[in-house]
């Protein structure tokens, strides 16, 4: 027959196992967000590359731009072709501004996402008293890598203002090269 110790031994038992088992689910859910969070910058790191890409392409523009106004100036005979580029450069500011919104619109995505793994990781933290130390260590290290996120999709941010700059600077040039011939700027610029 159990003395009143041993029944008491063995359900404190049961409950430390127990908590075992939620502490080892709630890491096992944490690790699944981790992951999830490395996806995640995986992501905003490929939209980096994608705006830096976009901003190489506006550099190349304007020096084409450039290019074609000097041999404008210099020969007439080239106006067929320079009609030509500046409508190409209309194809791609076009482009490149419909580009910068879907990218834009993903950061806001990415950020949406982010606010709901840290809620899951909140709620995961208060799955066991007993557990919560550690749960808080995770969380900690969470919110280091949402903050490393977070300046990634600033530093972002800045280098989409930095790209409206430059397709502002684009459309000036093309409005004087349009002014040049003769052409109406307004119809031209037109978005």
């Amino acid at each position: 027959m159990l003395t009143s110790a041993s029944i008491e031994k063995e359900s404190l038992s049961n409950e430390l196992q127990q908590t075992k088992d939620k502490l080892e689910t709630a890491n096992s859910q944490i690790d699944t967000l981790q992951k999830d969070k490395q996806d995640i910058l995986k992501d905003v790191e490929e939209k980096v590359e994608t705006v830096n890409n976009l901003l190489r392409k506006i550099d190349v523009l304007n020096e084409n731009l450039s290019d074609t106004k000097k041999e404008l100036e210099s020969k007439e005979i080239e106006n067929a072709r320079l009609k030509s580029d500046l409508d190409e450069s209309k194809t791609a500011i076009m482009e490149l501004s419909s580009q910068k919104s879907a990218v834009e619109r993903q950061f806001g995505e990415l950020q949406t996402v982010c606010g709901e793994k840290d809620e899951q990781i909140k709620n995961l933290s208060s799955t066991s008293e007993d557990s919560l130390k550690s749960l808080q260590e995770l969380v900690t290290e969470k919110d280091l890598k949402i903050q490393s996120l977070l300046d990634n999709i600033s530093e972002c941010e800045l280098k989409i203002k930095e790209m409206d700059s430059n397709l502002e600077l684009m459309k000036d040039k093309v409005r004087k090269i349009c002014k040049s011939l003769g052409r109406n700027t307004m119809n031209f610029m037109h978005s």
